[in-house]
């Protein structure tokens, strides 16, 4: 996917994008984040609610434009989203999104106006926030648009993604991750691309672009599913304080009902403990005959 430049300015400081004032006042945030497939500029300002530093209300605003092996678009959005975190450790966040997308899709060029309402729920469990021995992370979203209200087509959307990791007694980590997706839809033809599913990527299937892989039109074009499920497991070797080896195996695709064409790729991979979090260089070969070449896929991030 290439790299990534990602800024967030709160009231003309630099502060983690998690950041939460103690002060019972609101603030404005500027996020740019920039690649080659995937450009956004997004404003958001966030405002406690009574006075609580575990629940908060954000209205945002943004363009985005993305290129990818599969579709164009270019995307204005504003919403709201309140934020509470529950004692029981789930985050619950209620969404409301107005959103004019301008996409082509294989031979397909269309503009679409959707009005989405949703609500997510999050977990996450580790025994460090850096590197964790064990833990997990669990998401959990529905959202959908109606004809009737504001938008041009009618569609419900559920998806879930887990990641787990578990650790030897030498040191060694067991990485499993796993994704789904389905969409219950009036005419698939008029969903956007931000909207239907395609698979492939850093954090998907490595060995192919980014939301390379889908359902095909007769043309032999990539033009997205309604459903989704990818999964991968990863073992990880430590060799110095810092560093480790990474195996894997990747598997999945977007489809179309249960007509799925599974795509897998198998990798190794080098990993860095840096400062700012892993450091990941991996090299992935897709096991098909008309994939023969290794891809490189860089990623830096919290591992949950």
């Amino acid at each position: 996917m290439g790299v990534v430049v990602v800024g967030v300015v709160l009231l003309g400081r630099t502060l983690p994008a998690g950041f939460i004032p103690e002060e019972d006042q609101g603030l404005f945030g500027v996020n740019v984040q920039l690649s080659p497939v995937i450009s956004e500029v997004r404003a958001n300002y966030r405002l406690p609610i009574n006075s609580s530093r575990s629940e908060w209300l954000n209205l945002d605003a943004g363009v985005e434009v993305e290129d990818t092996e599969s579709a164009e678009s270019d995307i204005f959005e504003i919403g709201a989203r309140r934020v509470r975190e529950r004692t029981s450790e789930w985050t619950r966040t209620q969404m409301l999104a107005l959103r004019v997308e301008d996409f082509k899709i294989a031979d397909q060029e269309s503009r679409a106006r959707l009005l989405m309402p949703g609500v997510s729920w999050t977990r996450i469990r580790a025994d460090n926030e850096i590197r964790p021995t064990i833990g997990s992370k669990l998401v959990f979203e529905v959202r959908g648009a109606h004809d009737a209200i504001f938008s041009d087509t009618t569609f419900v959307q559920t998806t879930a993604l887990g990641k787990w990791i578990w650790s030897t007694k030498r040191g060694q980590r067991i990485l499993v991750r796993g994704q789904a997706g389905a969409t219950a839809e009036q005419e698939f033809e008029e969903l956007p691309a931000s909207v239907r599913f395609f698979a492939g990527g850093d954090n998907s299937v490595r060995g192919y672009a980014f939301e390379e892989l889908g359902p095909v039109d007769a043309e032999d074009k990539v033009i997205g599913g309604s459903s989704l499920a990818t999964g991968s497991v990863e073992f990880e070797q430590p060799l110095r304080a810092r560093w480790s080896l990474a195996f894997f195996v990747d598997s999945g695709n977007a489809f179309e009902r249960s007509k799925m064409d599974a795509k897998t790729s198998v990798g190794l991979g080098g990993r860095w403990q840096s400062p700012l979090g892993p450091i990941r260089l991996d090299l992935a070969l897709p096991l098909e005959e008309d994939h023969d070449s290794w891809r490189v896929h860089i990623t830096l991030g919290p591992d949950l």
